[in-house]
C-alpha cells in the first residue's frame, strides 16, 4: 500500500472523529506514522528494526498496516521516542494547532523544490554541510548518492577557496560545477528518483552564518507527488552540535 492510499484511508476514518474526542489509532494511521517518523530520521526499515529489537518483517508488516503484537508495537514506539501504549491506548485527537505545536518541538521545516536549476545548485554549493536523505530509495542508487555527495563536497571545497587559497571567480568554472551537480541529479531522474533540495540556517557557536544544504531523494513510483512538495520535516537531532562535530571530525557529510 503506497502513501497516497494510506492517506486516503486515514482521511476517510478521521471524518467522523472530532478534535478532543477519544480514539484508538487505526492500523493505517500507525503505518503512516511509522513511515513518516522513520523517514524523517533518515532511517531505513532495517535501521528501525535494529533500534527496536524486532525483525525486519515486523517493521514491514506495521508499515503495510497489518497487525503485530502490542509488545512489538511498544518496541517500535520506544525506538521512535514514544511511550509504551502509544499505538494502541485510546487517546484524545489533537487539534490542528496542538499538532503543529508538537511538530515544531521535534522537527525543523525545510522549504524545498525540485533540484533543476543552476540557482538552486549554487545555493547548495555555498552551504557549510549537507544532509542527503536517501532512506526512501533502495541500495541500487548508492553509487548515485555518492556521486552527488562528491559534487557537493567538491563545489563547497572549491568555491570556498580552500583548494588554492583564492575563491573561484571565473564564471565558466562555477558553471561547470553547477552543471556537474545537475548532471548527477539528472542521473537520478532518469532512474526514477525525484530530487528535492533546500537550505536551512543552522547557526553554530562562533559561526552564526552556518547553513545546511538538504537533499531529499524519493522513488517516483512510490511517491509520485513529491515534485509538488513545498517543504519537508527534518529531525532536529541531525542539526545538533554533537552531530555536526562528529561529521566534521570524520570529514564526512550526512547521508540520512
Amino acid at each position: 500500500m503506497d502513501d497516497k492510499e494510506l492517506l486516503r484511508r486515514i482521511s476517510q476514518q478521521q471524518q467522523n472523529i472530532k478534535p478532543g474526542e477519544m480514539q484508538v489509532l487505526s492500523l493505517e494511521f500507525i503505518a503512516m506514522y511509522v513511515r513518516v517518523s522513520r523517514r524523517s530520521r533518515g532511517w531505513k526499515k532495517a535501521t528501525l528494526a535494529t533500534f527496536a529489537d524486532v525483525s525486519l518483517s515486523t517493521v514491514e508488516r506495521v508499515e503495510r498496516a497489518e497487525k503485530v503484537s502490542k509488545e512489538n508495537l511498544d518496541r517500535i514506539a520506544q525506538a521512535l521516542g514514544e511511550e509504551n501504549g502509544t499505538f494502541y491506548e485510546p487517546r484524545r485527537r489533537l487539534t490542528p494547532e496542538e499538532l503543529a505545536a508538537q511538530n515544531a518541538l521535534e522537527f525543523e521545516t525545510v522549504l524545498v523544490r525540485p533540484l533543476r536549476t543552476q540557482s538552486l545548485a549554487r545555493e547548495l554549493a555555498r552551504c557549510h554541510s549537507y544532509i542527503i536523505r536517501s532512506s526512501a530509495i533502495d541500495d541500487s542508487h548508492q553509487e548515485r548518492v555518492a556521486k552527488l555527495q562528491d559534487w557537493l563536497d567538491g563545489a563547497n571545497f572549491l568555491l570556498s577557496g580552500w583548494a588554492s587559497g583564492t575563491v573561484i571567480d571565473a564564471e565558466v568554472g562555477r558553471r561547470e560545477i553547477y552543471e556537474g551537480i545537475l548532471a548527477a541529479v539528472e542521473d537520478f531522474n532518469r532512474n526514477g528518483v525525484t530530487v528535492l533540495a533546500g537550505t536551512l540556517a543552522a547557526p553554530r557557536p562562533g559561526i552564526p552564518e552556518w547553513k545546511v544544504g538538504v537533499v531529499d531523494l524519493t522513488l517516483r513510483r512510490s511517491d509520485p507527488g513529491a515534485t509538488k512538495r513545498q517543504f519537508i520535516l527534518l529531525d532536529r537531532r541531525f542539526l545538533s552540535e554533537e552531530a555536526f562535530r562528529d561529521a566534521m571530525i570524520a570529514g564526512e557529510r550526512f547521508n540520512a
